[in-house]
């Protein structure tokens, strides 16, 4: 396994480990909990810091132990790949967002009982966790 292959595996459980905990604690919150902007600000918060100190710190860890390979640049197969796994990203992530439009607008019969706002962010963290097991997988497949 090549070091862009463990680098991408790494941060795909990383947003893993922040969707879960994400969801966890939304879940758990009562609708009118999850509309008031204190508590979302505050779990947004929290989901930074964490990706942002789980990144570096095994980001670190993993830069140690290939030390050979950890500067080196992506050549240009490795670029493409990336390139076709952030367009299926973007696509889920435009899903989410429409997704997220129609909560807003028919909110009262909407069958998701979650705050449009939370929506968006798992959104986002679950594009990147599929658009990271795309560039894994295409990083495996050659």
């Amino acid at each position: 396994m090549s070091y862009t292959q463990k680098s991408r595996l790494l941060e795909v459980v990383i947003t893993l480990v922040v969707l879960f905990n994400y969801l966890q604690a939304v879940l758990s919150m009562t609708p009118e909990a999850q509309m008031d902007p204190t508590l979302a600000s505050g779990l947004l918060i929290k989901l930074v810091i964490q990706t942002v100190v789980m990144v570096v710190v095994l980001h670190s860890i993993l830069a140690a132990f290939n030390s050979k390979y950890a500067n080196q640049p992506k050549d240009e197969r490795e670029q493409a790949i990336a390139l076709k796994a952030k367009s299926v990203s973007l696509f889920i992530l435009q899903l989410g967002v429409v997704n997220a439009v129609f909560a807003l607008l028919i909110n009262t019969v909407y069958p998701i009982p979650m705050s449009p706002v939370h929506q968006l962010v798992i959104a986002a963290l679950l594009s990147e966790v599929i658009g990271g097991v795309v560039e894994i997988w295409l990083l495996q497949r050659g």
